[in-house]
């Protein structure tokens, strides 16, 4: 069986891809964004390579970059900024939740097959130069390395259904882990379980925001599922052990659940970013958020299985 880790500028052993943050967005820049989500536009390239560069500083190598296909994607400025930060990329495919779309985009009105098509192609051709925003595709060398599919809710509706089905053919006939969108920290069980009847295992299911508005029966409830649990809420939260989802994880700890984490900074808006003027930046999720785990008592060992040898496991390609 074929283990390795896609990134957009070839496949890597898991073994060396080391410090890795599994849910960021680098580019969102579309016309959409501009206009309904300027809060989170991130149109300027040399400023992701010293905010990723910082990040490359303190060890990190490796992130997952979860803006999926046509809604901000914009692969020759993520193939510019990994290779002048030094950060390996995994990029995501498919589609992200509808608000980025429209209800006459193209992407609405495409069936499971057509859609389960581009997302192999993003995988195994390359991903198209122009995002599949226009009549014109031109396909790159840059490879997608993860599947992503966002739901609505905890009540799947029509298009979360049929995204899923997409995403569970092209997981078929790729073996490329999946990623969730759990829309305000919701949708998480369903989603497993409507994947699992399309014949996707859980341990091939990354749950994304699972600390958003969470709980701990919540909490309780995705470890049963079996699947993968991402914590990145931490940028948002107090810089203090007393934030929110840092007794969430050590909760998880405490049940058993350590090597089923796996930690990202959701950071989608440049009042996150320190080169934009924001407090912490996206290297302080290794640099500092480290530290308060340790704080809280969870032993370096396992904060190594969040940040290493969780991401390794959750990231490979299965040869299907």
């Amino acid at each position: 069986m074929s283990t390795v880790i896609r990134t957009i500028d070839g496949d890597i052993d898991p073994d060396t891809a080391d410090v890795t943050y599994c849910h960021e967005h680098v580019v969102l820049d579309s016309p959409t964004i501009a206009l309904k989500f300027p809060h989170i536009l991130l149109d300027d390239p040399q400023a992701a390579v010293t905010e990723l560069s910082e990040c490359a500083v303190i060890g990190v190598s490796t992130i997952v970059d979860a803006m999926p296909m046509s809604a901000g994607r914009d692969i020759m400025s993520l193939a510019h900024i990994s290779r002048t930060s030094g950060i390996q990329v995994v990029c995501a495919t498919s589609l992200h939740p509808d608000r980025y779309y429209g209800p006459q985009h193209w992407t609405n009105h495409a069936d499971p097959d057509e859609l389960a098509d581009l997302f192999v192609a993003d995988i195994v051709e390359g991903i198209d130069r122009f995002d599949y925003t226009g009549p014109v595709v031109q396909r790159t060398s840059h490879k997608a390395g993860i599947l992503k599919v966002a739901t609505s809710g905890p009540v799947l509706d029509d298009r979360d259904r049929r995204n899923l089905t997409a995403i569970a053919r092209a997981h078929g006939l790729t073996g490329a882990p999946i990623m969730t969108h759990c829309e305000e920290g919701e949708g998480g069980v369903e989603q497993v379980r409507a994947l699992g009847e399309l014949g996707v295992p859980a341990d091939r299911i990354i749950l994304s925001h699972v600390d958003k508005n969470a709980t701990v029966e919540r909490i309780d409830e995705l470890l049963e599922t079996g699947a993968y649990l991402e914590f990145d809420q931490s940028l948002r939260q107090p810089a203090s052990v007393d934030a929110p989802s840092i007794p969430l994880i050590a909760h998880v700890v405490a049940a058993g659940g350590a090597d089923r984490l796996v930690l990202g900074t959701d950071g989608a808006r440049k009042s996150l970013w320190r080169v934009h003027g924001g407090e912490r930046g996206l290297a302080w999720l290794y640099a500092g958020y480290s530290q308060l785990l340790d704080e809280a008592g969870i032993d370096e060992h396992t904060r190594e299985g969040f940040f290493i040898r969780n991401p390794h496991r959750a990231l490979v390609m299965e040869s299907p």
